[in-house]
């Protein structure tokens, strides 16, 4: 018979599981989003469109109240910016 205690740590694995699992969901999601947007660049999409796009990526990442990020853990975690090349840097120093 599993105690208060085990069932409390097994309870805590699994959420850290699943907190890892939706991570990496997320992050597969924003390369997506910028696939996305870079085929819409290129096929000539309006300017105010993209811009449009540019700002919903920010709003998913650190900006939105529900965003993902802050803009330190998104540093922490590597995220790239919708360029694909560039990675967040924390905005409190």
């Amino acid at each position: 018979m599993a105690t208060i205690a085990e069932a409390y740590r097994d309870m805590r694995l699994r959420q850290l599981d699943e907190a890892r699992w939706n991570e990496k969901v997320a992050i597969k999601g924003l390369a997506e989003f910028r696939k996305m947007y870079e085929t819409f660049k290129k096929a000539g999409i309006n300017p105010d469109h993209i811009k449009m796009l540019e700002k919903v990526y920010e709003d998913l990442v650190i900006d939105g109240s529900g965003a993902m990020y802050s803009s330190k853990a998104a540093e922490r975690a590597g995220i790239l910016k919708i360029d694909g090349k560039t990675k967040y840097k924390n905005q409190n120093y």
